[in-house]
């Protein structure tokens, strides 16, 4: 399933699934900015991105909802292996997935750290082609950024 693909399907198809995802999890995306620095929106976006807000059947198996891949030399938890042998980091909680997902986030990306989304939707790198131009435009499009800290 291509990027723009899975987008259309979030945009389109699921809008009250995801609503509730966001109200959901909004306050622990928000504790997450005020301690590292990573827009409220962007991780909101994210787990709506790869995993559907969660949906998908790695979210629901390992409560990764960013679909991180799993390393062992670079992460210590538990690894969950998807039916095609690809390897996620598995979290105990949803929590401590977006804690984690946050200290990811800024370890690749540390001049970014309390910087708005617009700012993050000009990165490079981190998925395929434009992958964070597609973020950006989730953001938008369910009007995430209003729940920043740091807003345009």
């Amino acid at each position: 399933m291509t990027l723009i693909y899975k987008i259309a399907l979030i945009l389109f198809l699921q809008p009250q699934n995801q609503t509730e995802y966001i109200t959901k999890y909004y306050p622990v995306a928000k504790l997450c900015e005020v301690i590292y620095g990573v827009p409220t929106s962007v991780q909101l976006a994210q787990a709506l991105a790869e995993s559907g807000g969660g949906v998908s059947y790695i979210g629901k198996h390992s409560n990764n909802h960013f679909g991180i891949k799993y390393y062992p030399e670079a992460f210590r938890g538990d690894c969950f292996t998807d039916r095609a042998g690809g390897e996620w980091r598995k979290y105990p909680t949803v929590i401590q997935g977006y804690f984690d997902h946050a200290k990811f986030l800024i370890f690749h990306y540390k001049h970014a750290s309390g910087k708005d989304y617009k700012y993050w939707q000009m990165l490079r790198g981190y998925g395929a082609s434009q992958y964070w131009y597609h973020i950006g435009k989730i953001i938008e499009h369910y009007k995430l950024n209003d729940l920043d800290l740091h807003r345009n």
